[in-house]
């Protein structure tokens, strides 16, 4: 599971023993975060802030999309008024 030169990580190992079930309900953040993680042990620092700044954009993609999405369907569905969140 770990390679011989990598300290065993107490996140990823609970990750790793996580039911499909509870993979399935993390959120997009708490991917990003293990991802991140990762990334962080195999980049040099350059690498990782590179990543970081594309992982934190593509995140407030996801959101300013996502919400814009949710809308749209709503409105089209006739049902703009019954969501909550909105």
């Amino acid at each position: 599971m770990y390679e011989y030169n990598e300290v065993p990580d107490e996140r990823r190992k609970a990750f790793d023993e996580m039911s499909e079930q509870q993979k399935d309900g993390l959120t997009c953040d708490e991917v990003f975060c293990l991802y991140l993680r990762d990334v962080s042990k195999n980049v040099n620092e350059n690498c990782y802030k590179q990543c970081l700044r594309f992982i934190l954009m593509y995140r407030e993609c996801i959101n300013e999309f996502g919400w814009l999405k949710r809308s749209e369907t709503y409105a089209r569905a006739g049902m703009l008024h019954e969501d909550t969140l909105l």
